[in-house]
């Protein structure tokens, strides 16, 4: 049995039952990659093929993936500079437990049928309960 980190206690806005665990279904892994270049830590998802196609040609990655991803159960996130240890969805947030990590890029997916929202937002945090600095954004899903 996997044991919870005590951390998400400090970093969750709410009692930890009112989450849902997010498993992560790898896709694609790189370790110092030399595409991923400056320091910016970065988390999205993609709805579609035509979302993700654009950042696929930006870091080299092969366009095979798009026929991988099963886009009707699936959602596509990729993670930058940063490895996601482990997230936790709840109304219109999906909170994260990263490790910052230069020149690493992680392509995964998550079980779209657990959105029950139509747009959400990531929130990053270190396993030391640190808020992590990453762009805000809002993502849309269909």
């Amino acid at each position: 049995m996997k044991r919870i980190n005590p951390i998400w206690q400090q970093v969750l806005d709410n009692p930890l039952v009112q989450y849902i665990p997010l498993s992560k279904d790898p896709i694609i892994t790189r370790t110092d990659y030399p595409r991923v270049t400056g320091s910016q830590l970065n988390i999205r998802a993609f709805n579609t093929p035509e979302d993700l196609r654009p950042t696929l040609n930006r870091f080299g990655l092969d366009m095979e993936i798009l026929r991988m991803v099963n886009w009707e159960r699936e959602l596509p996130i990729i993670s930058i500079n940063m490895e996601s240890k482990e997230l936790m969805y709840r109304t219109n947030k999906v909170v994260v437990l990263a490790e910052s990590q230069p020149k690493y890029l992680e392509l995964f997916s998550v079980n779209r049928g657990y959105f029950y929202r139509d747009k959400f937002f990531f929130s990053v945090f270190n396993e030391q309960g640190q808020q992590l600095p990453i762009p805000t954004t809002m993502f849309f899903l269909d």
